[in-house]
């Protein structure tokens, strides 16, 4: 009997499509500008391409089509699919975020399936590596995928569906996806039209198209599950599912069979739901699938029910092309601090406890994304394989964690193994946020982490000085690159600045011979740390960069140290710090607990042509790691312009005080 049901419903199917052509990935789709003079871009993103260096243009189209909604039989087979609604219509909208240089871009463009958890477009992929994207040529596309989102949109983008004014007006009057299920073909269209140069898209012809990546997080990166499983085709190239658990559903236009429940009609007017390992993204694809699950992701605090990776939802195996990363201390939030919600309210401001979130920290989950997309680019590019990584070790259903509270196990940035604080999974909504937000916020709270600070004692016990803490994070932060989960550009994210004291600083100028300038610098700090041999700091490597600045008219000079003219002392080579010898400057020593200085002649870069200086910032950065900085104010023992000494300028001062940050010496 069985068999006879499942045969009628396919007929019932096949009978329902007679006399309509189905829809295709490849198909050819519509581009178009919107609307002129009618309401304000809705732009999805917390990081700005007016941030971005090197200069970033983004535009704006939109892309219009058909596209068929898909079912399963029954029972459901994943990458098994029949055509529910053929030719479905829909008119969405796209984002371009390019290099406005047409020469730096590399070939790769990323496509991120909005976010629409908040009822709106959000770009969660987008804003922790928006730096990542810009300074590797990376050009961005943004798609509204959802119902939901093109709802909010058409509405005139009324913040939370309620408060005006109606930002965006009528400019998205046109758009329409009449069902989410249409969404899965229409993204792989527009992924087509991105790679056929014959089409007329919005990148080409300056803009030729070599690899094509997805990616979505939390529903869209369920999305990305369901996308990779059942309908990858040979116009993608990767897919990366960020903070998501199992597979979305393949439409919803449909109920979900459930024999148990009578108020739901058998099948085919009903949806199949795939069980158990179908609902993983599968892992025999000839393309690279990563998988990369937060901490808030992977217990079930922050659901009711529990549920959650732990619980078994999502977990998988690397096996062939596909890799799957649990990143310890991370936090599923990806919004960044000094987002102004509504005047005056701050998303840091929304929660109970001090937010650790995936872009801003201080668990910085983003350089992790950044890595990883880094290894998706070798893989596709070059055929490098990806790296495998340990998953967080979990024990009875519950995070293992360390003696500080900290999870164990898992990919780890260096805060997690030299720690200042307790890092939680999840937060609280302060009870203090207007009522009207309150559904939307605590959902942003409890997919936020937390910062619980160790007090001063603690500290002091484990960090004598700050150099001991700066040190002990470079060690790791080597050791994570060394792994393939830390790019050389992101270091000095994990990597604190040091700020010293300073013993005597003289600066010397001749305004008529600037060859004659001379600038000193001393440091006799126990901060002062000199970076392994090796690493990502050693100079004699990567070189380094000194910087002076006057913080009160900022002006500046960045002086390059080659790694040509440096070496290790000690043995081995190193061990012991390291020395510089060059033409500007003759002297550049850096050991534990010894910072100086000696430079002289033009190259030097700065003057003394205002009338008073007040104070000299230096900084010396090593390689890739954050600066060395000393900022040599308050016992000024001579400070005189290049007017009132005859052209002969000078400025001297002794004993400085610790800064309070390193923002005057460096750019």
């Amino acid at each position: 009997m069985t068999q006879w049901i499942r045969l009628a419903a396919l007929l019932i199917l096949a009978c329902g499509q007679a006399g309509l052509a189905a829809a295709g990935p490849t198909d050819a789709v519509g581009v178009e500008l919107p609307p002129t003079g009618q309401g304000a871009i809705f732009s999805p993103a917390i990081r700005l391409v007016a941030d971005l260096e090197p200069a970033y243009l983004e535009e704006e189209f939109f892309v219009s089509g058909n596209a068929n909604v898909y079912t399963y039989d029954d029972p459901p087979v994943r990458d098994e699919l029949l055509v529910l609604q053929p030719d479905v219509p829909y008119k969405t909208r796209i984002i371009v975020r390019r290099p406005a240089d047409p020469s730096l871009f590399n070939g790769t463009v990323i496509i991120e399936w909005w976010n629409s958890t908040a009822g709106f477009d959000t770009a969660p992929v987008w804003d922790p590596s928006a730096e990542y994207y810009a300074r590797e040529g990376i050009v961005y596309v943004g798609v509204t995928n959802s119902a939901t989102s093109i709802g909010h949109l058409v509405g005139g983008c009324l913040l939370f569906g309620l408060l005006p004014p109606p930002l965006c007006g009528t400019r998205y009057l046109e758009l329409s996806l009449p069902e989410n299920g249409a969404a899965f073909e229409m993204v792989s269209q527009i992924a087509h039209l991105l790679k056929t140069p014959a089409a007329p898209n919005p990148l080409y012809p300056d803009y030729p198209v070599e690899r094509i990546f997805h990616a979505g997080q939390s529903q869209q990166g369920g999305s990305m599950v369901t996308y990779a499983t059942a309908f990858h085709f040979p116009d993608n190239d990767g897919y990366f599912v960020q903070a998501a658990g199992s597979a979305r559903p393949i439409n919803f236009a449909q109920p979900a069979c459930d024999p148990t429940d009578p108020g739901v009609p058998a099948y085919p007017a009903c949806t199949p739901r795939l069980e158990d390992d179908d609902r993983r993204v599968r892992t025999d694809l000839s393309v690279p699938v990563y998988r990369a699950q937060t901490e808030t992701d992977m217990g079930s605090a922050n659901t009711t029910p529990p549920r959650g990776v732990i619980g078994g939802d999502s977990r998988q195996t690397d096996s062939g092309e596909f890799r799957y990363y649990e990143m310890s201390g991370t936090a599923h939030v990806t919004v960044h601090e000094d987002t102004e919600l509504i005047p005056g309210l701050f998303l840091e401001d929304v929660c109970r406890f001090p937010l650790n979130t995936l872009a801003d920290g201080p668990i910085f989950g983003s350089v992790l994304y950044n890595a990883m997309w880094d290894n998706m680019e070798r893989q596709v590019r070059d055929g490098m394989p990806p790296p495998s990584a340990s998953p967080i070790e979990v024990a009875g259903g519950d995070i293992v964690r360390d003696a500080f509270g900290n999870a164990r196990g898992g990919i780890r940035v260096p805060q997690l193994d030299v720690p200042v604080a307790t890092y939680g999974p999840v937060n609280e909504i302060d009870p203090a946020v207007p009522p009207l937000l309150a559904p939307l916020l605590d959902l942003f709270c409890r997919l936020s982490g937390t910062v619980d600070p160790f007090d001063a004692a603690t500290l002091a016990s484990l960090y004598p000085n700050a150099g001991v803490l700066a040190s002990r994070l470079a060690d790791r932060a080597d050791a994570l690159h060394a792994s393939r989960f830390l790019l050389p550009e992101d270091a000095s994210v994990v990597i604190p600045q040091t700020l010293l004291t300073g013993r005597r600083f003289v600066l010397r100028d001749n305004a008529s011979d600037p060859s004659r300038r001379r600038l000193r610098m001393r440091s006799r700090d126990p901060s002062v740390w000199a970076p392994s041999p090796g690493g990502l700091g050693d100079p004699v490597i990567h070189g380094a960069v000194l910087r002076v600045a006057n913080p009160a008219t900022s002006e500046s000079s960045e002086i390059p140290l080659d790694a040509s003219g440096w070496r290790g002392l000690g043995n081995p080579a190193g061990s012991r710090g390291y020395r510089f010898r060059g033409a500007t400057c003759p002297s550049v020593t850096v050991r534990s607990g010894v910072l100086s200085v000696n430079c002289r002649g033009s190259g030097v870069g700065i003057s003394l042509d205002e009338a008073s200086q007040g104070s000299i910032a230096t900084s010396l950065q090593l390689g890739y790691h954050s600066p060395l900085c000393v900022e040599f104010g308050g016992a000024v023992s001579r400070d005189r312009s290049n007017a009132e000494a005859r052209g002969r300028g000078s400025f001297s001062a002794a004993n400085a005080p610790t800064p309070s940050d390193c923002s005057a010496q460096t750019p």
